[in-house]
């Protein structure tokens, strides 16, 4: 069994998995309000997916985190640092 997430931009990220039974997928938007640089977001999408993964979500939940952590860091200039404080601030329903 294999997954995999596929970033789409402007039109969110997608997350695959191959069972026995065939493939189940599903996907989340995107959350940005104005992209000012994309440079390192897709480094931001892995590393809040793997930490969120880490700490015992679901992939969907890890997936909607990397989608709201993608969308902070895009709206940053050049390449820059999200912290959990501010992802939480995208969404106060978000606690990791």
């Amino acid at each position: 069994m294999a997954s995999v997430v596929i970033k789409q931009g402007k039109d969110g990220m997608r997350w695959f998995h191959s069972t026995d039974d065939g493939v189940v997928s599903f996907g989340v938007p995107a959350y940005a309000n104005k992209v000012v640089s994309v440079a390192g977001a897709g480094d931001t999408v892995l590393a809040a997916y793997v930490s969120a993964s880490l700490a015992g979500n679901t992939p969907q939940t890890s997936l909607w985190y990397a989608a709201l952590a993608a969308a902070v860091v895009v709206e940053k200039p050049y390449t820059s640092t999200v912290t959990w404080h501010e992802i939480e601030m995208r969404n106060p329903n978000v606690r990791l």
